[in-house]
């Protein structure tokens, strides 16, 4: 037992740390290819700015799941919440494959 009073991440919750954090560098690179591209017209533009913002939304989903594991160090068992972080989990498995 050490100063943090006994609460430490299972290998299961750092796997998921790990990759929430691989998911948002990933999301962040997909990002700035998006923005580099050049759009001849007004119209391309726009259709590549709706792109880099679909592009960025998997990295701010992993920031709010690294928010949210910072103080959850177990999954929840009570019903609403435990199917939630579960099916979170799910999502971000679905988005680094």
């Amino acid at each position: 037992d050490g100063a943090g009073g006994g609460a430490a991440l299972s290998r299961r919750g750092a796997c998921f740390i790990m990759l929430y954090i691989l998911t948002a560098t990933v999301s962040i690179y997909d990002f700035m290819v998006v923005v580099q591209t050049r759009a001849p017209s007004f119209r391309e533009g726009v259709l590549v700015s709706d792109h880099a913002f679909k592009a960025l939304l998997p990295c701010v989903f992993a920031h709010m799941m690294l928010a949210l594991s910072v103080g959850v160090y177990r999954t929840p068992q009570m019903a609403p919440f435990h199917q939630l972080y579960v099916a979170c989990r799910w999502i971000a498995l679905s988005m680094a494959a």
